[in-house]
């Protein structure tokens, strides 16, 4: 039997590939790995802090255990440390029978070399994979190893494709519940 390939969803900002994770998320019936990294809260200055969650348990909550960093316009703070060690984590979790979610790895990952590891060594297995890949330079030489992997198919999301792209990956994602 052939092995099935991971799905690695890779776009610009704001074309919807974490709308359309959620989305394929919701047609999942064996248990989903993995994170979710999101703007948990803004402040009144635009700050926005970013935090890291178990795929499909985002809950809003900011405590220093993941917390990855904060941005604004002007200013990144970023703690590594939550990559090495929830990051790292939530990918060893994963078991057979499931699949792993990896929302998202852009050039803030590619920061914590412990982290890029284990994506890489999830790439190398044999657990599906839906991931979202941030279209950037920053990070490159990691993020390049992950849109390159062989054992992941690269589907570039954009607005205008975001059906096209849908109906083409939903059966496969169906096909990770047999």
């Amino acid at each position: 039997m052939k092995k099935q390939k991971h799905i690695l969803i890779c776009g610009r900002r704001q074309v919807g590939k974490t709308t359309m994770v959620t989305r394929l998320m919701r047609e999942l019936t064996v248990p989903v790995y993995g994170f979710q990294t999101v703007k948990a809260a803004t402040d009144p200055d635009g700050t926005h802090h970013i935090c890291m969650y178990p795929a499909g348990l985002v809950d809003g909550h900011i405590s220093p255990e993941n917390h990855i960093g904060d941005c604004n316009m002007h200013v990144l703070s970023l703690q590594p440390r939550v990559f090495d060690e929830l990051g790292v984590s939530l990918l060893r979790t994963a078991r057979p029978g499931g699949v792993i979610v990896m929302d998202e790895l852009g050039f803030m990952e590619a920061k914590s070399e412990p982290f890029c590891g284990e994506v890489l060594k999830v790439l190398d297995g044999d657990i599906p994979v839906l991931a979202t890949v941030k279209d950037t330079d920053r990070g490159a030489m990691f993020l390049d190893r992950v849109r390159q992997h062989p054992n992941a198919e690269l589907y570039m999301l954009t607005r205008e494709n975001y059906d096209e792209v849908l109906s083409e990956v939903l059966p496969k994602v169906r096909s990770w519940n047999c």
